[in-house]
């Protein structure tokens, strides 16, 4: 990173007067990354990839980024106990770990590659359930045309098949409403019945009492000629 007569920016960390020493410090010129960068952008349920940088007898070390390593442990390699990494995983191997633990002040991260195992068995589960649950649309072949018609569009036909015609006498009615006739009420029809009766019982009264009016003078002229 350095070379001899190279000018630089650096930070005084510490000024040791009895050694005559100071100390500078060229990272702190920037933000710590641990304080921001990584807990942002690496979240404890995350899944992620990295790769198989060393292999120790407690676990190991993936690779994240550049310069950034998470800790897999031994328990967490497998479901099953292990005696060495080894039997799950080699150096240079490209895996999905889950990220368990964020720790700035120990500048470490927590992994799991079991648990990275069990999300992916879930989505899995979760994708076939909803394809059983989805299933495929049944469709019916139209007898007329010989199309493949769906099962919607048949539906639709046959509720409208399913209505129940109109009386012969409500479409009559409809028929002279729509074109502007007037529909007699049965109750309108008695009460013209009920005139046309009075008016021939009127009538046949009239003519009585003409027939007893004629009889009557016809009597008065007949006494008439006798006398």
């Amino acid at each position: 990173m350095l070379q001899r007569g190279q000018e630089v920016k650096c930070v005084v960390l510490e000024v040791d007067e009895e050694k005559r020493r100071v100390s500078l410090g060229i990272k702190e010129m920037t933000e710590d990354p641990w304080v921001r960068a990584i807990p942002e952008k690496y979240i404890p349920g995350q899944i992620i990839k990295g790769t198989i940088t060393k292999l120790t007898n407690f676990g190991a070390f993936v690779e994240l980024e550049p310069d950034l390593e998470g800790l897999l442990h031994i328990s967490e390699l497998a479901d099953h106990k292990i005696d060495k990494p080894q039997d799950v995983v080699n150096l240079g191997d490209e895996v999905e770990v889950k990220i368990l633990r964020i720790d700035p002040e120990s500048r470490k991260i927590g992994l799991s590659l079991r648990r990275a195992q069990w999300a992916a068995e879930e989505q899995a589960a979760e994708a076939a359930q909803q394809r059983g649950q989805g299933g495929a649309e049944p469709v019916f072949l139209d007898s007329e045309t010989g199309e493949a018609a769906k099962s919607e569009e048949k539906a639709d036909e046959a509720a409208q098949d399913s209505v129940e015609p109109s009386q012969p006498s409500e479409q009559a009615d409809e028929a002279t409403a729509a074109e502007g006739g007037e529909v007699e009420q049965p109750k309108e029809t008695d009460e013209s019945e009920q005139a046309q009766t009075e008016e021939t019982e009127e009538s046949a009264q009239t003519d009585e009492l003409s027939s007893d009016e004629s009889s009557t003078e016809q009597k008065g002229e007949s006494g008439t000629d006798n006398e």
